[in-house]
């Protein structure tokens, strides 16, 4: 099909953005870490992560992702699965709320300001 033939003004239509690809796989992999984290799945959880992941914290050491894991590990090992939808529960607070995330960085000698 050539120029010619082309309906009106689709010519002139912009092609999708090479940023809109790559922002669908962020997107995308953030899910599925997101879905593995309600599963209580570790494991499918970390890929997001690359091997030379760095936790960074003003004030720190910088920790690897090796020194980060069993934390982490823990973490998800103890997160409590969501309620159910129509559970009164439903209702409370994340398990991963504002307290959870302080304790967490204060046993994994991290500090939150």
């Amino acid at each position: 099909m050539d120029l010619l033939t082309l309906p009106i003004g689709a010519q002139f239509a912009k092609p999708p953005a090479p940023a809109d690809g790559a922002r669908k796989v962020i997107v995308a992999a953030y899910q599925r870490s997101l879905d593995a984290l309600q599963r209580g799945d570790a494991d499918a959880a970390m890929q997001i992560d690359t091997t030379d992941w760095v936790s960074i914290t003003v004030g720190q050491k910088p920790r690897t992702r090796q020194e980060m894991e069993p934390f982490i590990r823990r973490d998800i090992a103890s997160m409590k699965p969501p309620a159910q939808k129509g559970d009164p529960r439903s209702r409370t607070r994340s398990p991963c709320g504002t307290a959870r995330l302080r304790r967490w960085c204060q046993e994994s000698s991290l500090a939150i300001s």
